[in-house]
């Protein structure tokens, strides 16, 4: 690899820097806003550290919550607020890391603009390079901003420190995650859905793992995990982070490898030769919208099988398990006997990976609308309706049957363990329950798109982080059951009942949703 290679990488750094500044700014203050958020909450909660300790107990104690979070480190309001805010930053952070690498090196080569800028004096790995060199500044300034928050509202700043710096090279590992995942294929959606796979092993493995205190070699693996090796302000061991990122730089390295052997505009995994023509019955939208998303559609399903089947598997182990807990055995008393209870819950978090599957199929058409890919279709004889309605049946029927799978993978796992019994059909109706929710979720995008496109996949994945913020909230005893409600999963929460009038109501309002959304794109203009 040549100095050559990098020629013209300040002056695409300043091209990269006038785009997305508003993006940028989100993700740098987000966790310091977090941080600021959880900190002015819980200050005037307790009056003693008695009331902390209680509090700890008696609301945060359960499986939703330690599975989500894992358990707290010091009964404090440093610990709550660190423990409370690292889960939900990574997550954003890496949201954005995976999104803005793949769409500023193998997004450009898509469509075409990195040919034009090779033909100047811009050398083979500046682009990469570019992207890299913001991507890494950015996480590090969020590190920064995030640690003197924390020493500014008084916590330690060594633990406050520890914190950023999780922070900082957690996110960084997925951005180069995805600056490998972007030499792999000659799609950005491609190369996004590779990584985003990487991010939910990542997320699936420290979500099992959450529900116990130990530290096991798969605990080293997922970013998710390290906080709890780092322990900060306990024990402060910065040590996961050196090697964190030594991972991080060897990542990098094999991202410029790659680079360095393909071509510009390919991949590593070679583009598959398709038939020349077509049969009549794949000459149609509908058609040309199942290739497009049987891909992701294949995936979400067949993970969330995997999920569903795991859950179903050690129902029985992790029953026991809490049991054993006086406090976590009256909490999931709540939910009925204590296997019924634990599947009840993992099967409300499934549906809630369900919803993002929604989003993300119904969005479809806004990500083809920004790239003009739409005036072409709209130019022949395709409707608006047949258009807007072949990507959002997938955020309908498709979520019918990836409901239908999880329930069919837990009782699968229940069998495949020897504890299944005819009562644990009422697993395929939990799930196909939740289904409404996720419906409303599917139509106040599909409402956003019609309405406000400009903004809707901001919003979108605003009102989602909403409606997950205000189930943790009320879980954690800070927010009333009246404002849960609020939320669509709250009407279909494991502590309510089952009843067909949930069930009409919400397909009413999902299907008010969707047809004010119908109606707004048909009536508006198209928008890039």
């Amino acid at each position: 690899m040549k100095s050559l290679d990098f020629q013209g990488t300040v002056a695409l750094l300043r091209l990269y820097l006038k785009k997305d500044r508003i993006k940028r700014s989100i993700w740098m203050l987000t966790p310091a806003l977090l941080a600021m958020s959880a900190y002015s909450s819980y200050i005037n909660m307790f009056a003693s550290a008695q009331e902390l300790s209680e509090f700890v107990n008696e609301s945060i104690l359960n499986p939703v919550v330690a599975a989500i979070h894992g358990f707290i480190l010091t009964k404090d309001i440093p610990g709550l607020v660190s423990w409370n805010i690292k889960t939900v930053s990574l997550i954003i952070a890496a949201i954005f890391n995976i999104l803005t690498m793949t769409k500023t090196t193998r997004g450009e080569e898509e469509n075409g603009r990195t040919d034009v800028l090779c033909s100047c004096v811009i050398g083979r790995q500046a682009q990469l390079a570019a992207a890299s060199i913001i991507c890494l500044c950015v996480n590090f300034l969020m590190g920064i901003l995030l640690t003197l928050t924390m020493a500014a509202f008084g916590m330690d700043f060594t633990g406050s420190l520890g914190m950023g710096l999780l922070i900082a090279v957690g996110s960084s590992l997925f951005t180069a995650i995805a600056a490998v995942t972007s030499q792999l294929t000659p799609s950005r959606r491609g190369a996004s859905s590779i990584a985003m796979a990487v991010f939910g092993v990542f997320y699936v493995i420290s979500f099992f793992n959450n529900l116990t205190t130990n530290i096991n070699i798969s605990s080293y693996i997922t970013p998710f995990r390290w906080f709890f090796i780092l322990r900060p302000f306990d024990s402060n061991s910065l040590g996961i982070l050196f090697a964190a990122l030594l991972a991080v730089v060897s990542v990098f390295a094999a991202a410029l490898k790659l680079s360095s052997v393909r071509d510009i505009g390919d991949g590593i995994i070679p583009h598959r030769a398709g038939k020349a023509d077509a049969p009549a019955y794949l000459r149609n939208t509908w058609a040309l919208s199942l290739r497009m998303h049987r891909g992701a559609f294949i995936s979400w399903t067949v993970v969330l099988f995997i999920f569903a089947l795991g859950i179903g598997s050690v129902d029985a182990l992790v029953a026991e398990m809490l049991e054993n807990v006086p406090a976590l055995a009256s909490w999931m008393s709540l939910f009925g006997e204590p296997e019924d209870a634990f599947l009840a819950l993992m099967i409300f978090v499934m549906s809630l990976f369900a919803a993002a599957y929604g989003i993300i199929a119904a969005l479809r058409v806004r990500a083809e609308e920004s790239e003009q890919y739409v005036d072409a279709l709209l130019s022949a004889t395709t409707t608006r309706n047949s258009l807007m309605g072949s990507h959002a049946v997938f955020s309908v029927a498709g979520t019918v049957l990836i409901a239908f799978v999880i329930g069919i993978g837990v009782i699968l796992g229940k069998a495949m363990s020897g504890g299944f019994s005819t009562g644990d059909w009422a697993a395929l109706s939990a799930a196909l329950y939740k289904l409404p929710a996720i419906w409303v979720t599917g139509g106040i995008v599909v409402l956003l798109i019609g309405l406000i496109p400009r903004f809707s996949t901001a919003i979108s994945w605003s009102v989602f982080a909403l409606f997950i913020g205000l189930q943790l909230f009320w879980e954690m005893g800070i927010l009333p059951e009246t404002a849960f409600l609020l939320s669509p999963f709250g009407h279909v929460y494991p502590t309510r009942p089952q009843t067909a009038l949930t069930f009409i109501i919400l397909t009413i309002v999902a299907l008010a949703l969707y047809t004010i959304g119908f109606t707004g794109f048909r009536k508006r203009d198209i928008q890039q």
